[in-house]
């Protein structure tokens, strides 16, 4: 069982983190760092909340590795972006993603990718 809390003050991340919480979402203390880019980096936070909104552009995902994927090379995903890679008990980031010789069965990716709009059936296309 995963431990997800949210710590409305940045004081309390340390001592939930301390009580074993695997996740802590902190809405002020982010809400804070978008708000110091926004003063040099207004178009930084407009990407920024696109890929947080759910009717977003883009979207981040976090998903194994698919059968038709393990052996490719991340630059092989595109026009997804993988940003960071669980292998094992290791973590890959996006700067040291060339030393892996491709994916493999068991990893778990985090991508960056195009948001895709529903497609709905209707009667008439049945």
């Amino acid at each position: 069982m995963r431990i997800i809390v949210s710590a409305k003050k940045e004081e309390n991340v340390r001592l939930l983190r301390q009580g074993g919480a695997d996740a802590i979402v902190s809405p002020a203390t982010f809400g804070g760092y978008i708000l110091a880019a926004a003063v040099e980096h207004g178009h930084m936070v407009h990407y920024v909340n696109d890929l947080l909104t759910a009717g977003g552009n883009i979207r981040l995902v976090e998903r194994p590795a698919r059968a038709d994927e393990v052996g490719k090379r991340p630059e092989q995903l595109k026009p997804d972006l993988l940003l960071q890679l669980y292998r094992d008990k290791s973590m890959i980031p996006i700067f040291d993603l060339d030393r892996i010789e491709g994916l493999r069965r068991g990893d778990i990716m985090v991508l960056l990718t195009a948001a895709i709009p529903p497609t709905h059936t209707t009667e008439a296309d049945t």
